[in-house]
Parts: C-alpha cells; sequence; structure tokens
C-alpha cells in the first residue's frame, strides 16, 4: 500500500465519521473505534514512510558503491593499458638489442671459425670450425663445479649425491663425443690429448668463462691468444721430433709435461677469481678431476700400485710386467732382477710421500704421476736392453701408454 493509497482510505473514513455524527447515527463508542483505527493506519503509514526512507537510502548508497567501482574500474583499465604500452615497449627494446647484438656477432665472427671460436689456427681451423665451441663451455663451466662438490664430498669420507653425479654425466657425454671428432686431428697419444691441444684450449677457457659469466677482457684473450700460439708450435716441433721407435710412453710423458708448463701459462693470463672457477681448489691438479690440467692427459691411464717398501715394490711390478710380456725362464730371472734393483735407485720425492684420500681412490695428482713415468721409462729402457724378449713383448713394451704409480702403504 503507497502513501497515496493510505491518505485516500484516511480522508475516506474521516468523512463518514463527521456524516454519521451530524446524522446522529453513530454513538460515542463508534467514534472510539474509528479513532483507534486512525491510529493504527497512522502507525502503518509512518511505517511505510519509515521502509520508504530505508530503501531510498539503501538506494543511495547502492549509487554511490556502483560508482566508486566505476571509478575504479577505470582506474584499472587505465594502469592496464599503461602496463601493456609499457611491456610493449620492452619487447620492442629487447628485440631491438637482440637484432643489434645479432648484428654485430655476425660482423665480428671471423669466416672459417666454428661457433664460439675465438682464436684461429690455421692448420687445425677445419676440424676446429666443425665443433660448437658455445656449447662445449657450457658443459665445461657446468662440470668444473659438480667435480668440486663430488670429490670434496669424496675427500670427507662421504659419498657424493645422486643427482650432482648424474648431472655430470649428462655434461660429460656431449665432451666425449667432441674428443672423439677432434682425436687424430689435433696431435695427442690419447683421445683427451686431442681435447687439450693448446688450439682447443684457449678457445675453452674463452667459451667456459663467458659460459660462467667472467668473460675474458680485450687485453687477457690478446694474451692468451700469445700463449696459444707459442704452444700450438711448440707441441708442433715435439711430435716432429720422435722417431718410429720412440716410446709412446716417452711421447706421452712430454706431451703431459709440456702441457702442463701450457696450462700454467694460459691460467696466468686470468685473475685469481677466474682461475678458481676453472679449477676448484677441491680437484686441482688431480687426474680425470681437474678439466684445465695436464692431467686431462693420464685420464685411464695411471694406476696407483700400492706398496710396503722397495723390495715389494719390485716384487708386484715383476710379477705383473712379467705376466703381461709373457717372459719366462731365464729371462724372467733377469727382469726379476733389473726391477729390484730399479725399485732401489727409486727416488725418495716418489717412496715415502703419503697419499692422500684422492689419490687411493685413483684420483692420483699430475706432479706425482709425472714422476713415475720418467721411472716407468727409465725401467722400459732397461729391460730392452738387459732381458731377452720376444719381439711381440718388444713391441708391447714399446707401445705401453699407461703408468704405475707407486702408492706407498706401510701398514699394508
Amino acid at each position: 500500500m503507497n502513501e497515496r493509497t493510505v491518505i485516500g482510505v484516511v480522508a475516506g473514513l474521516v468523512l463518514g465519521g463527521v456524516v454519521g455524527w451530524f446524522t446522529g447515527s453513530v454513538g460515542a463508542v463508534d467514534r472510539e473505534a474509528a479513532a483507534a483505527e486512525l491510529a493504527t493506519v497512522e502507525s502503518e503509514r509512518d511505517a511505510v514512510a519509515d521502509e520508504k526512507a530505508a530503501a531510498m537510502t539503501e538506494l543511495e548508497t547502492t549509487k554511490l558503491r556502483a560508482s566508486r567501482l566505476d571509478r575504479e574500474l577505470n582506474e584499472l583499465r587505465t594502469a592496464l593499458a599503461s602496463a601493456n604500452a609499457q611491456a610493449d615497449a620492452a619487447q620492442a627494446a629487447v628485440s631491438a638489442a637482440v637484432e643489434e647484438q645479432t648484428v654485430e656477432t655476425d660482423a665480428e665472427r671471423t669466416p672459417g671459425l666454428g661457433e664460439g671460436q675465438v682464436f684461429s689456427f690455421p692448420e687445425y681451423d677445419e676440424y676446429l670450425a666443425a665443433m660448437n665451441w658455445t656449447e662445449v663451455g657450457e658443459h665445461f663451466g657446468a662440470m668444473a663445479p659438480l667435480l668440486a662438490e663430488i670429490f670434496d664430498a669424496v675427500a670427507q669420507g662421504g659419498q657424493p649425491s645422486p643427482e650432482a653425479i648424474g648431472s655430470l654425466q649428462q655434461h660429460n657425454g656431449p665432451l666425449v663425443t667432441v674428443a672423439m671428432k677432434l682425436h687424430g686431428k689435433l696431435p695427442g697419444e690419447t683421445v683427451n690429448g686431442a681435447l687439450t691441444h693448446p688450439a682447443a684450449v684457449v678457445n675453452i677457457i674463452v667459451s667456459t668463462l663467458k659460459s660462467m659469466g667472467k668473460p675474458l677482457s680485450k687485453e687477457q684473450l690478446a694474451a692468451l691468444e700469445r700463449v696459444g700460439n707459442d704452444f700450438v708450435s711448440e707441441d708442433r716441433r715435439r711430435v716432429e721430433a720422435y722417431a718410429d721407435d720412440t716410446l709412446t710412453l716417452r711421447r706421452q710423458a712430454d706431451e703431459s709435461l709440456l702441457k702442463g708448463r701450457f696450462y700454467d701459462a694460459a691460467m696466468a693470463t686470468l685473475t685469481d677469481e677466474q682461475h678458481a672457477l676453472l679449477r676448484p681448489e677441491a680437484t686441482r691438479g688431480r687426474v680425470t678431476a681437474d678439466l684445465f690440467s695436464a692431467a686431462l692427459v693420464w685420464a685411464g691411464r695411471a694406476r696407483p700400485v700400492p706398496f710396503k717398501d722397495r723390495a715389494d715394490l719390485g716384487e708386484i711390478l715383476a710379477e705383473r710386467m712379467g705376466r703381461e710380456l709373457g717372459v719366462e725362464g731365464e729371462a724372467r730371472d733377469r727382469l726379476t732382477a733389473t726391477l729390484a734393483d730399479w725399485a732401489a735407485g727409486l727416488p725418495d720425492e716418489l717412496m715415502t710421500r703419503e697419499p692422500d684420500v684422492l689419490w687411493l681412490k685413483g684420483l692420483v695428482p699430475l706432479d706425482a704421476i709425472d714422476l713415475a713415468a720418467e721411472q716407468q721409462i727409465v725401467l722400459m729402457n732397461r729391460l730392452l736392453v738387459e732381458v731377452d724378449l720376444s719381439e711381440e713383448a718388444i713391441g708391447d713394451l714399446r707401445g705401453h701408454n699407461g703408468v704405475f704409480v707407486p702408492t706407498w702403504r706401510p701398514e699394508n
């Protein structure tokens, strides 16, 4: 019932009461009832008015909320439009930068060089250009800290995490492929010999440090290039100087010594921080673990031989070499005597050096391997002269490319 209806009803009731009073047809009781009914109607009217006022208040509140929401929506639309504009501008800037960098890279890249190859060596560029040195550097950069983590755990008597070992294998696989592709193309006595050749290593150093966020400066690049050129020439002269009957171990020992000097010179062009990134302390100078060391030349070729004393070492090697060379009878006796005499004259530096945990796990230090190799070459030359060997045994001895590293274990 709206306000107009209420008023109309009230007016009708009032008019009827007046008429009845004048005509005398309505008594005092009827007047009282009419007054009560009038009060009720007025109360209802007031309630309706209150409801109307409340409704009007709610309507105004709703209108205000709607107005505020409209403003907020417009503000959000404006902010979104601004964000989209900024994003478009940023994307355009990135695209322009990438395009500019690509143009610069293409302009700087020397024709005939491979991806990521910085230094050119004309006699080897055909093979170097076939490799992606950017990817090689990324794998080296990922492996260095993994090797440090793994062998630091071993040194502490613990076990490396399966995740670290699995990741290491994933990065090592592609490098094995690169080494095999370069083997026979670049000088080196083993598969790792090609990958550790100065022409390859100087490019690996550049790409690895770049992948680690520590690129070389122009001055460092120039210094490293000089080192690479010097040792590529020296290694060429080394290879050319050998005769056909030169011991394989002699070749490999010479390669290790030359590359040891090369790595020292190459590392000297770096900052201490760059050097530490490539060669973490936990793996430095260790066979199979130091990625930027001549120790890689001996990976899979250096075997620790535990012994108690000199006589014990002579007996161990006499039995092993006699069996491998197929020496019997008087020749075997002569071989045993030669080995006993040789072991008795080995330098104390080799015979009394106490091995650490990593050495006993096969990660022998490079300096111990180099010293052992020189002493073994002396032994092999003596055997060729002093023992009556078969032609087959002589061929085996000349072609032997492994080194026994005496490992002092007096408690055994």
